[in-house]
């Protein structure tokens, strides 16, 4: 009950041991959880602030190319009135061009009629000189048009290039930024249900370890009340034992007692039987049938032998303080090993009888006048005078 006990203990004393580990690695996970999920939402605002910056560039750029654009625009209309009015005046020069030839023609055929036509034309009709000069400023501003149309359109191309390569990049960057962080925050999720259920588990486990330990005291609880039980039985066993020993003591001495008076009341009549024969006159040749006929004749003495009271002895013990709950075969056998035992005992007690007679007889037809040494030992219980038995209580029941 002790190595139990101990054995419980040590589990009991594991059980917390390990109990304290879990909460311990419970409480370590929760403060590794809570300093990464601080890093993260740092790394995440860092990276919202980045892409902020990006917009504002991006958008920073975009007006950049919507001007550009507009300025764009702007020129190419101008450059559209700037290449009508170049076309009106090269229409203007073809058809000055025509009216000089037609002129130049006329002139040869009729000198007064050119001279008239001159006066004409000096009134009414528009000056060639003044129109070339203004078609030499208009391909002038034409050309430097075309020139700054195509300024204009390389640095047009070159915003877009920028745009478009800056564009591409930032929304690349933009993209895997938005990756990485959905994927971080996927992780984050993932790690917290997984966060949830190791803690699920270690609620669990310590609602188990309570619950064995509470069980653990329970049965120790109950294996000390059973100990306790125990020890009340055996004390109560224990004086029962005593009280029987007592009561065997007793009965012991009093059959001792017994034993006793029987031997001296023997030793009494065998002593008075020989010197009843012995003091006979002339029986120096009598004495010996008469010796031999007074000594043959004892059938008690073989009931009263010390093996006899003793096997007397063991079955009236076993009788009164015997175990009660045997069987009757068991008893049967015992009674059967008890019969064979007492007439095992009986044929030794009456083999060492029929010696002690012989050895009797020899010592007395020897000498007719020696007291036989049966008759010697027990002359010393004589003066023994036993008290009256006492009377034996039965053994308390258990």
């Amino acid at each position: 009950m002790r190595a139990q006990l101990g054995v419980q203990d040590e589990e009991i004393r594991s059980m917390k041991l390990s109990l304290e580990e879990e909460q311990r690695r419970y409480t370590q996970l929760q403060q590794d959880t809570h300093e990464h999920t601080n890093q993260l939402n740092t790394q995440i605002q860092q990276l919202l602030l980045q892409q902020q910056d990006e917009q504002t560039h991006n958008q920073r750029l975009q007006s950049d190319l919507q001007e550009c654009q507009s300025r764009l625009r702007i020129v190419e209309a101008e450059l559209q009135s700037a290449n009508n009015k170049a076309n009106n005046s090269e229409h203007q020069l073809t058809q000055l061009s025509l009216k000089t030839k037609n002129e130049e023609d006329d002139h040869s055929d009729d000198d007064d009629d050119g001279d008239a036509g001159d006066e004409d034309d000096e009134d009414g009709g528009p000056d060639p000189w003044s129109c070339l000069s203004s078609s030499e400023q208009l391909q002038q501003q034409i050309f430097l048009m075309n020139q700054q149309l195509v300024l204009l359109r390389e640095t047009n191309r070159a915003l877009t290039n920028q745009l478009e390569g800056g564009g591409a990049s930032r929304l690349t960057e933009a993209s895997m930024l938005q990756c990485s962080v959905g994927k971080e925050c996927q992780r984050l999720r993932d790690s917290d249900v997984q966060q949830r259920q190791k803690l699920e588990a270690a609620n669990h486990r310590i609602l188990e370890l309570e619950n064995q330990l509470t069980r653990k005291d329970q049965l120790i609880q109950d294996q000390k009340k059973l100990l306790e039980d125990t020890k009340a039985q055996n004390r109560a066993e224990l004086s029962a034992c005593d009280s029987r020993c007592l009561a065997l003591q007793r009965v012991s001495q009093s059959l001792q007692t017994e034993m006793l008076h029987l031997y001296s009341q023997i030793h009494l009549e065998t002593h008075s039987r020989p010197q009843d024969v012995c003091g006979r006159p002339n029986g120096g040749s009598v004495s010996l049938p008469v010796a031999q006929s007074s000594l043959r004749p004892r059938p008690p003495l073989l009931l009263l032998s010390p093996l006899a009271v003793g096997s007397f002895l063991e079955q009236r013990a076993r009788q009164l303080f015997g175990p009660t709950n045997r069987s009757p075969e068991e008893e049967e056998e015992e009674e059967e090993e008890e019969e064979a035992e007492v007439e095992d005992e009986e044929v030794q007690s009456e083999t060492l009888l029929l010696d002690q007679e012989v050895e009797e007889a020899t010592l007395l037809s020897e000498n007719p006048q020696m007291t036989p040494p049966s008759l010697a030992t027990a002359h010393s219980f004589t003066a023994f005078k036993p008290a009256a038995l006492p009377q034996v209580l039965p053994p308390p029941q258990t």
